[in-house]
């Protein structure tokens, strides 16, 4: 409905919850050549009075880390996941695709799944906005109840993917599940103990090669010190995740819901 009521070429979209800097919009639109059909921004935690400083500093790294990604991807010309509180797309792009109409079954990931369809018509580039001046800030999630089930809702989103994005994600989480694997063996075999450590040693180092160049480019060095940890404590919560929110359900916007929308939800919001 925003965007049928949105008369000008180009849409913008951020979150209630979210706080934009004054020159937003005219960086974004400076990000918008001819070619260019979607821009993508960062989006960071402010710190929370009141939130522990390890939990603010670990949960903090990981979200971080989905804009990294998103970057990183964007810039490899193979977009795969989006954040719409930073976002913008001309009206012509989304309206040739179709926009939201065909992913009305999703609860959440609409963002992502919009990006992809753009990137797969191979008519428009697509930017990340690696710019102070276009960063948006947000409140980091108060507890740990609330990052579980906001986990188990990115997780959820997964599934929607094409085929390839699907495998590619599906080898990252057999991957993560080989280093519990074989923390459980090396209790029947020592030598396996050997090999959870070097997975995790693999994880770890593949995650700080691409964090650290990540917090300098968004301006968040002091959050280096929790990498580390972070990755250790990410790796049983995308177990998890991925599980529940794949397989179990999730609470969003004071109602519980499934990775799909039920047809009578779908027919009654019309």
């Amino acid at each position: 409905k925003g965007v049928q009521a949105a008369g000008n070429e180009v849409t913008v979209f951020t979150d209630a919850d979210c706080v934009v800097p004054r020159t937003w919009l005219e960086t974004i639109d400076r990000h918008f050549t001819p070619r260019v059909g979607l821009v993508q921004g960062i989006t960071t935690y402010w710190p929370e009075p009141g939130i522990h400083p390890v939990f603010f500093g670990l949960q903090a790294v990981d979200f971080l880390s989905h804009g990294v990604v998103a970057a990183a991807a964007i810039g490899a010309g193979v977009p795969l996941n989006s954040n719409a509180n930073n976002f913008a797309f001309r009206r012509k792009v989304f309206e040739n695709i179709g926009g939201y109409s065909s992913l009305r079954s999703v609860v959440s990931g609409d963002d992502d799944l919009l990006l992809q369809r753009i990137a797969e018509t191979g008519k428009w580039d697509i930017r990340f906005m690696v710019d102070k001046n276009g960063a948006v800030q947000t409140a980091p999630t108060p507890n740990i109840k609330g990052v579980l089930n906001q986990r188990k809702r990115w997780a959820s989103k997964t599934v929607h993917y094409n085929r390839s994005q699907i495998m590619v994600l599906s080898f990252v989480f057999l991957f993560y599940l080989l280093i519990p694997a074989a923390l459980v063996i090396s209790a029947f075999e020592a030598s396996f103990a050997v090999a959870a450590v070097v997975l995790a040693s693999i994880k770890v180092t593949g995650e700080l090669l691409l964090m650290y160049p990540g917090t300098r480019l968004f301006g968040q060095r002091q959050l280096r010190s929790y990498i580390v940890p972070a990755s250790l404590v990410q790796l049983p919560l995308v177990l998890w995740s991925v599980f529940r929110g794949v397989f179990g359900s999730f609470s969003w916007k004071g109602a519980q819901f499934r990775r799909r929308v039920p047809s009578t939800n779908r027919e009654k919001n019309g």
